[in-house]
């Protein structure tokens, strides 16, 4: 009995061996002092996997990450596969890579380019990604991701955070993307454009802050896909000028200080037949570059201190109520506090005119 067990054992270690192979050259990669640096790769289920350089601190320039080892496609760049590899400037990823793992390219601050092979297979680019690579300023998202990671409060963060220098964000045309998640984009101070992809129908996710502090975004314009711009998703973005919202928009519902402290937002418009149900709280506090906003029929709900902040020189028009009294009714009004801090003019409509 203790010799089966013993050949099992055997057969079982032998087997392990076979499925997490390690170590390979990379070739063209080279340290300081012109030596090769292995980069380790491994294969398991018929795949392989990239899990990054044994030595970090040595690896420097462009790295290109194969398309197969060993006769199997490379589809995975682990979890922390390059964190903190500080005088990483380029990294090529081929086609065959499906996902990019948490933290995969975190701190890389040096890295300024991210090549993706056309006709990517990738879907999914993890937590804390490309965090804090404040030298990164473009990168094109493959048409077929469809989950881009996402602070969750567990000492990770969003996957473009903190990039300080990202100014451009392409996503493909064909997009799969349904939600920019939690924290995304946060703190990319010097992102100026970014096409929100036709099917994406939540910029926010469960925490909000998708594009918080994005301060030098001076335009937005949100896809008739989207239902719910959710808490803190443009809040401080203090270079936001206008917001277009589609034609036939399906927006519902706009969380808590979504575009609070957007100084300098001069316009947003709610489509003609407009389904937006819900405004919460502080939404456009201290938005005072808003000459005039119109609060769609539809709206159902808004919370308190909705346009704190705002001055004489604002008009707020109201389609549902025919008074301010009628809009403050609790029965079935929005209650007084909405107008907390509100200095602006109001203007209702009483089925035939303002007033």
């Amino acid at each position: 009995m203790k010799l089966k067990h013993i050949v099992i054992y055997g057969l079982i270690a032998v087997m392990l061996v076979l499925a997490f192979t390690a170590c390979d050259e990379l070739f063209g990669n080279k340290d300081d002092d012109g030596d090769t640096i292995e980069l380790a790769l491994w294969i398991y289920d018929d795949t392989a996997h990239v899990s990054g350089y044994q030595d970090k601190d040595k690896i420097s320039g462009a790295v290109v990450i194969p398309s197969t080892y060993k006769g199997y496609p490379v589809t995975i760049i682990d979890s922390r596969a390059f964190i903190g590899c500080t005088k990483l400037t380029s990294i090529t990823i081929p086609a065959s890579v499906t996902r990019i793992g948490d933290w995969a390219f975190e701190d890389c601050t040096s890295l300024t380019t991210v090549n993706i092979a056309e006709d990517s297979q990738l879907q999914y680019i993890g937590r804390s990604a490309f965090y804090g690579c404040a030298s990164l300023t473009s990168i094109t998202i493959p048409a077929g991701v469809t989950e881009i990671g996402f602070y969750t409060g567990l000492g990770d963060e969003g996957a473009f955070s903190g990039c300080t220098s990202l100014q451009s964000v392409i996503f493909e045309t064909g997009s799969q993307l349904q939600i920019i998640q939690t924290q995304t984009f946060m703190n990319c101070t010097s992102l100026t454009s970014i096409n929100i992809p036709e099917g994406v129908t939540s910029i926010g996710g469960l925490e909000g802050g998708a594009f918080r502090n994005c301060s030098s975004l001076t335009s937005i314009t949100i896809p008739a896909s989207v239902t719910s711009i959710d808490d803190w998703a443009f809040k401080d973005c203090t270079g936001l000028t206008t917001v277009n919202i589609a034609e036939d928009s399906q927006l519902q519902h706009i969380g808590n200080w979504a575009f609070e402290d957007c100084t300098n937002l001069k316009t947003i418009n709610f489509a003609t037949g407009s389904q937006l149900k819900t405004i919460n709280s502080w939404v456009f506090r201290n938005c005072t570059g808003i000459t005039e906003i119109t609060i769609p029929a539809s709206v159902t709900s808004i919370g308190s201190d909705v346009f704190y902040g705002w001055t004489s020189s604002q008009t707020i028009y109201v389609e549902g109520y025919a008074s301010e009294e009628a809009s403050k009714y609790y029965g079935n009004g929005w209650g007084s506090s909405w107008l907390n801090g509100c200095n602006a003019i109001r203007k209702y409509w009483n089925g035939s005119e303002w007033v």
